[in-house]
């Protein structure tokens, strides 16, 4: 959390209970321990980085040629693009009215899509679960603007610390500041709202579920670092630091690679002093004119050769190389190129430890996202977990393949099932192999239904002017 310096007295709030305030203090703690090293992260994710010398510098003073490197932010979207969440299912393939007005409402799919990044970028994230005018509120939340202790013994969040409104106020007109944070414990909430600069107030309220309402999305979690870990890792952050001394360099070097050096020898006097005042011209001057000296020597220009920065570009592709082995990014994904083009089986696995990654993020989501689901359709319904139906708690989180395979090839695999396994082709799930999106799959099987019911409808028509035909018939005989 990068707000803690902007929240003084919070934990002396009016109406804060002492066990609350103790979690609170220690909340505050951990985001204090942890600011400065997601502040670096989001430095370098957002290019504002630049790496100090190494103490050998051939870079002359005054020469502005830092060039910014975006590969630790490519480390973090390659894995987020294919971490694509498309909605939540049930065991029996319908829907729930009430979390369907959840994500409609909340836009929870975009919402997700958003905050993806965060997750890699910091290792984790938060999502919390409110209510407002009896409806459920969705919120997710970046590590900068929260903070969890976790519960061994749970398994999960043992509270968190969120700030949930930022606002201009009479203290502060020019920068925002937070007027209001949750503190999420099992069973409550405790809302504290600021009333000026240095005065806070706590309120409690109550919560359906003996749990915190928030939950924390992590990316390779551990037993050690159960908050996960990020992708922006020290070795990708010295990898980006190499690369953009080295990018100064190449830029310094195509500049005197485009102007080679030339040098003029047995001049005159008279001719020094002119072409000293004005090197510039002389370098750029496509001809060369000169007189012969009292004793016949006859002035000489040569051209010297430039130092090619081939050597560096090489080293560029020895950085890339590393950065690709480090992260999974394919190294055509980082501008390096090669003179053969690659077959469709080479891309594809060179693109295999980012389908891995993917995967890894989605099958950690799965179980937060679910956890949401649970949540939000307890305050839904206004009931504990205990009260949600058995098709309720069936829920789960849907995401789509990371590998990202064309519709083509997708249609085709799902025929192909269709062909061996009758009736699939009548499942969603054969719709959402196909590439539909589960907005899409809803609408077509709306209408598949009606169309069923009109055609029902038109049969029983027929049947009847059938039947009436008949009768018409046996009473002219």
């Amino acid at each position: 959390m990068a707000d803690v310096e902007t929240l003084p007295n919070i934990a002396d709030a009016a109406g804060l209970k002492a066990a609350d305030r103790a979690a609170l203090i220690d909340l505050l703690d951990v985001a204090r321990a942890r600011a400065a090293r997601n502040a670096l992260r989001t430095a370098y994710y957002e290019e504002e980085v630049v790496p100090p010398d190494i103490g050998v510098s051939n870079v002359p003073e005054g020469v502005g040629a830092h060039v910014p490197s975006g590969w630790p932010r490519k480390a973090v979207t390659a894995v987020a693009e294919r971490s694509r969440f498309d909605g939540f299912v049930f065991a029996d393939g319908e829907g729930d009215p009430s979390l369907d007005r959840v994500v409609r409402d909340n836009a929870l799919v975009d919402a997700y899509r958003r905050h993806a990044p965060s997750e890699l970028k910091h290792g984790c994230m938060f999502a919390t679960v409110g209510r407002c005018a009896g409806r459920a509120i969705v919120r997710f939340h970046t590590a900068e603007q929260a903070s969890g202790l976790w519960d061994e013994g749970a398994g999960r969040l043992g509270a968190g610390l969120v700030i949930a409104d930022r606002r201009r106020t009479a203290w502060s007109r020019s920068k925002p500041l937070p007027v209001r944070a949750n503190l999420h414990m099992p069973g409550y909430v405790v809302a504290l709202e600021r009333e000026s600069q240095v005065r806070w107030r706590a309120e409690y309220l109550p919560l359906p579920i003996d749990r915190p309402m928030m939950e924390a999305f992590t990316f390779r979690a551990d037993g050690g670092r159960p908050f996960g870990t990020s992708r922006i890792t020290r070795s990708v952050m010295a990898i980006a630091d190499e690369a953009m001394r080295l990018f100064r360099y190449l830029s310094v070097a195509a500049a005197f690679y485009s102007v080679p050096m030339r040098a003029f020898l047995g001049l005159t006097e008279e001719q020094f002093d002119a072409m000293s005042g004005n090197k510039w011209r002389w370098l750029m001057d496509s001809v060369f004119l000169a007189e012969r000296s009292p004793d016949g020597a006859v002035p000489q220009a040569v051209q010297l050769a430039a130092a090619s920065p081939q050597p560096l570009v090489e080293q560029f592709r020895i950085y890339a190389q590393q950065f690709s082995a480090e992260t999974g990014v394919p190294l055509n994904s980082l501008g390096v190129t090669t003179e053969n083009p690659s077959s469709a089986q080479a891309i594809a696995a060179a693109r295999e430890d980012i389908c891995i990654a993917a995967d890894d993020l989605n099958t950690s989501n799965k179980v937060a996202l679910r956890n949401v689901a649970l949540m939000a359709m307890c305050v839904e319904g206004d009931c504990p977990v205990e009260g949600l139906t058995e098709r309720q708690l069936s829920v789960g989180a849907h995401f789509r393949d990371p590998s990202m395979p064309s519709v083509v090839s997708q249609t085709d695999a799902a025929t192909k099932l269709a062909a061996a396994c009758p009736g699939f082709a009548d499942t969603d799930v054969f719709l959402e192999m196909c590439g539909f999106s589960q907005e899409d799959i809803a609408r077509i099987q709306s209408q598949k239904s009606q169309s069923a019911a009109l055609a029902a409808l038109r049969e029983r028509r027929a049947a009847a002017d059938g039947t009436g035909n008949q009768g018409q018939a046996a009473g002219l005989q």
